[in-house]
């Protein structure tokens, strides 16, 4: 499991660089984007799930903590057991 965070992690740096030098715009001061994906086949199924969040603030700090936060809380949600429901 920590291979494949890390995995997802070095993809979205390398996505990330890639977007920055193919533009041709100034780049913009106090920003950060970050991008991941990716996927893991099972016998009989496949999952694939996308996580985004966006947070705003003058320090750097707070912002990264409270998306730290988003995170983890979404990453529990997909943890959980399935329901019979669904």
């Amino acid at each position: 499991m920590k291979k494949i965070i890390k995995l997802i992690a070095v993809c979205a740096i390398w996505t990330g660089a890639g977007a920055t030098f193919a533009q041709q715009m100034p780049v913009p001061q106090n920003v950060v984007q970050l991008a991941a994906s990716g996927s893991v086949e099972v016998a009989q199924d496949l999952l694939t799930l996308s996580l985004t969040t966006t947070r705003d603030g003058p320090d750097a700090n707070t912002v990264q903590a409270q998306l730290k936060t988003a995170l983890d809380v979404a990453l529990a949600e997909t943890k959980k057991p399935p329901s019979p429901d669904s």
